[in-house]
C-alpha cells in the first residue's frame, strides 16, 4: 500500500512539474448537455447558454499576442456529439472556394484539431469557410510536420457544420462592394459524432467518460484586404508549426453537471501521464 502512495505522489509531483512547465497551454472544461442542439449557425439553442466561451484567442508563435481580431469559442458534448461553436470579429469577411476538401487555410476559416491521447500517434483536422466548405482530413504518424501522410480523401461522415455571416461574403477580387465594405463577424456551430473520432481516439473511451481529457485546439486564419493575413489559436503554442503539433494543443476535460466526476485535475494528470509515454519527467 505503501508504494502505491509514493507512487501517485510521484505521479502528481512529476505531472505538477511537468504542468508547471506547460502551464501556457489551456485547460478548458466542456459540460455534457441534455437539450438539443440545431446545426444552423446561430448560437441561440438553449443548451449553449450553459456552456462557458473559451479565452480569446492569442496570436499565433506567441503566448500572450493579441490578434487585431478576436475570436472565442464553446466546446460541449453528448453521448452522440462533440459540439464547437466560435465566435470571430471580422471586418472583411471572405473565401472563394467552393469544392469540398479545398485549400481553405488559403482564405478566411476556422478550424479544430483533435488528438485525444496527445501522443502524436493521429489527429483529426476539420476546417470550415464562410462559405460553410469542409475540408476534413486525419494525419497519421509521422506528424504532418514531419512529412506525415495526410488522409484528404478520409470524410468524417456525420459532420454538420453551419455559419452565420454578419456582413457581406466577398470573393478574391479585392475592388468588390463586398470586399470594400465593412463587415462585423461570423459564426461556426459544428456536430462531429463520437464515432467518427473512432481513428484517432486509441484507448480513450467513446464517447468520453465524466472527468476523461482530451487534447484539442481550436485556430482560425483572418485575411484581410489591407494587410497580410492574422493566425490565432485558443491554447497558444511555444514552437513553429504548432497547427500539427499535438503536444501544443490544449486540455478539453469532459464533465457532466450534478455528477460526482473524477475532476480535472486527476484527468490532467492522467492525460500528461499518457502523453509521456507513462514516464515522470
Amino acid at each position: 500500500m505503501t508504494s502505491v502512495r509514493l507512487l501517485v505522489v510521484a505521479l502528481l509531483l512529476g505531472a505538477a512539474s511537468l504542468a508547471s512547465a506547460q502551464e501556457y497551454r489551456r485547460h478548458y472544461d466542456a459540460p455534457r448537455i441534455d437539450a438539443p442542439i440545431v446545426i444552423d449557425g446561430v448560437l441561440d439553442d438553449a443548451a449553449w447558454a450553459a456552456v462557458p466561451w473559451t479565452e480569446n484567442y492569442i496570436s499565433y508563435g506567441t503566448l500572450t499576442g493579441v490578434p487585431l481580431t478576436a475570436t472565442h469559442a464553446k466546446i460541449a458534448w453528448d453521448a452522440t456529439n462533440l459540439y464547437l461553436a466560435v465566435d470571430a470579429v471580422d471586418q472583411d469577411i471572405w473565401s472563394s472556394y467552393t469544392a469540398h476538401d479545398a485549400n481553405t487555410w488559403e482564405e478566411d476559416v476556422l478550424e479544430m484539431f483533435i488528438d485525444p491521447e496527445g501522443d502524436a500517434q493521429g489527429y483529426m483536422e476539420f476546417e470550415v469557410s464562410p462559405r460553410n466548405v469542409v475540408l476534413d482530413l486525419w494525419v497519421e504518424k509521422p506528424l504532418f510536420s514531419q512529412g506525415g501522410p495526410s488522409h484528404v480523401a478520409w470524410n468524417a461522415t456525420g459532420l454538420q457544420t453551419a455559419v452565420n455571416l454578419v456582413g457581406t461574403l466577398g470573393g478574391k477580387s479585392k475592388t468588390t462592394a463586398e470586399r470594400l465594405d465593412t463587415d462585423t463577424g461570423w459564426a461556426l456551430e459544428l456536430a462531429l459524432p463520437w464515432v467518427d473520432t473512432g481513428i484517432v481516439s486509441g484507448t480513450m473511451a467513446i464517447p468520453p467518460r465524466p472527468g476523461d481529457t482530451w487534447r484539442m485546439n481550436v485556430m482560425r486564419y483572418d485575411y484581410r484586404r489591407t494587410s497580410r493575413e492574422e493566425l490565432s489559436q485558443w491554447s497558444p503554442s511555444a514552437v513553429s508549426g504548432a497547427w500539427h503539433e499535438p503536444k501544443e494543443y490544449g486540455y478539453v476535460t469532459f464533465v457532466a453537471p450534478g455528477t460526482a466526476v473524477e475532476g480535472s485535475t486527476w484527468a490532467q494528470v492522467k492525460a500528461l501521464w499518457r502523453a509521456q509515454g507513462g514516464r515522470v519527467e
